[in-house]
């Protein structure tokens, strides 16, 4: 499935070059040129999460062996993109109430950190179309057996960078820079030996936690007694924290949540394991999460570059722009948006 996907995306962009690239702009496209990127070419390349919404509306359900051929398949490395799920509800298939609600990661408080994509990953997700969902969000690290069902409905955020949205490329070497950023002064200290075993060692080997030998999934309901004892004590003093209040998450250097109190207990240099747990557990890195800079549904499958970011309200991002994902049956048409509720991917990446 990798293969034709990737066959489908080479054909889309030599397509696209061919056919589009000495397009001049004409009025309609310039109007997409981004505040933030007035180098940004429209006659050749998707340049505002507007002009990106109207393309990816503008899809049809795809064959496996086709590919959307009709659009531009470039975007502008200005734009970045976050997927989440949420329960299938009347407020939760309003974006403009979606807009008013929510943070960049749904569960929101209590967390600084959370992942989003970039070009290439809007891309990928423009050949794909908008009745792709179980594609998508399996390219996103939802897990290679992710399929849709009716009980949620899904969203892509797209937004601009911007001075407002503090970034970094999502690898461990930018953990010290980001928890100084979250916590000023206070942050805890990363030692070199805790950041190289992050670095070098999965999952499993840093916590001692047992996942599952077909999914790769930890479960703390089922196996968090086998875990190393600084797993489990890590786990038990953040895994049900939270701010409770949005608007605590003022990024002023100072701890304000459980979550952050839970961190600074742990001394000035908290163990590898001590991090693991802290991000696994108010932070979302999933069991996957190795901290190379890409989305992966196992340790050697690297899918999609991805980044940190601040989890922002979703009304606070530039020129933000709600996209609905839909679900497709093989090479049919479109069916309810959802995902099954037997699979352990059920948030967001």
């Amino acid at each position: 499935m990798t293969k034709l996907f990737n066959s489908a995306f080479r054909t889309t962009l030599a397509f696209f070059w061919t056919t589009f690239v000495s397009v001049p702009a004409d009025a309609a496209t310039a109007s997409h040129v981004s505040q933030h990127d007035a180098s940004c070419n429209p006659a050749h390349t998707l340049c505002t999460p507007s002009a990106v919404r109207e393309a990816f509306e503008a899809t049809e359900v795809v064959r496996k062996d086709k590919g959307n051929l009709k659009i531009p398949a470039l975007v502008s490395k200005n734009l970045l993109v976050r997927a989440f799920a949420l329960p299938n509800t009347d407020d939760n298939n309003n974006p403009d109430i979606i807009k008013a609600k929510f943070t960049l990661n749904r569960h929101g408080v209590g967390r600084w950190f959370t992942f989003v994509g970039g070009s290439d990953l809007l891309e990928k997700i423009l050949v794909a179309g908008q009745y792709s969902a179980s594609k998508i969000y399996q390219d996103i690290g939802y897990g290679a057996e992710f399929q849709c069902g009716a009980d949620q409905v899904y969203w892509l955020a797209v937004f601009e960078k911007g001075p407002s949205v503090y970034l970094r490329k999502g690898i461990y070497d930018n953990l010290s820079p980001w928890l100084r950023h979250v916590y000023g002064a206070q942050a805890p200290k990363v030692k070199t030996s805790a950041l190289d075993e992050l670095k070098s060692r999965r999952f499993t080997e840093i916590t001692g936690c047992p996942v599952d030998p077909n999914t790769g999934v930890f479960s703390p309901a089922d196996h968090l007694a086998d875990c190393l004892d600084c797993f489990q004590e890590a786990y038990h003093s953040l895994a049900t924290k939270t701010c409770g209040n949005p608007n605590a998450l003022t990024h002023d250097g100072n701890a304000q949540c459980p979550t952050d109190a839970a961190l600074s207990q742990f001394g000035p240099k908290p163990s590898a394991c001590q991090l693991r747990a802290y991000l696994y557990s108010a932070s979302t890195f999933n069991e996957f999460n190795t901290g190379y800079g890409y989305t992966a549904n196992d340790y050697n499958d690297p899918l999609s570059r991805e980044y940190w970011t601040d989890n922002a309200k979703l009304s606070d991002l530039p020129n933000l722009e709600l996209l609905r994902v839909r679900c497709g049956t093989g090479l049919g048409g479109p069916t309810a948006s959802g995902i099954l509720s037997n699979t352990p991917y059920v948030t967001e990446f």
